[in-house]
């Protein structure tokens, strides 16, 4: 697999609930000198570097960095019992819920704060997927914009426009 991502740091998760939290993740991130990867099992809204699995359920992991995209590549069996969220990936050949995210250059290390995130449900089976909206709260803040500029802006000018006729 292989992640692609406008920032200093991505991840990919293999989560059970299409959540952040309680899933296996591989991350990887620039900290100015070299890109590194690492992969954790994330069980809150935050993860630390210090806990970082060892060994590793991913195998040709790596990174790269460079003009503002990171990109992480990884191989992940279907059975691996060191992974803890999903380790039988088998149970879910219909529906593995992948969680991602990334951040902007120059932050190091992927912390609690995300600036871009989502999700995807794929089928091992068909090959398909379907993304899902993770990030609800961008969604209602540009819904939000949208509707300051109707009320402001847009209603006046409609009421100046029927007055002049």
């Amino acid at each position: 697999m292989a992640l692609q991502a406008p920032g200093g740091a991505c991840g990919l998760g293999f989560s059970p609930s299409g959540k952040m939290t309680n899933n296996d993740a591989v991350l990887g991130w620039s900290d100015g000198s070299k890109a590194n990867v690492g992969t954790f099992y994330i069980n809150g809204y935050s993860v630390s570097q210090g806990s970082a699995l060892n060994p590793s359920w991913a195998s040709f992991q790596g990174a790269f960095s460079a003009n503002g995209q990171t990109i992480v590549c990884f191989s992940r069996p279907l059975i691996t019992p060191l992974a803890k969220a999903m380790p039988n990936l088998q149970e879910f050949q219909t529906a593995v819920s992948l969680v991602y995210s990334a951040n902007f250059p120059g932050s190091g290390f992927p912390s609690s704060q995300h600036r871009i995130m989502g999700g995807a449900i794929i089928n091992l089976i068909a090959g398909g997927s379907m993304t899902s909206d993770v990030n609800k709260v961008q969604t209602l803040n540009v819904h939000a914009a949208l509707m300051i500029v109707a009320w402001v802006f847009l209603v006046p000018c409609a009421v100046l426009l029927a007055r002049h006729k």
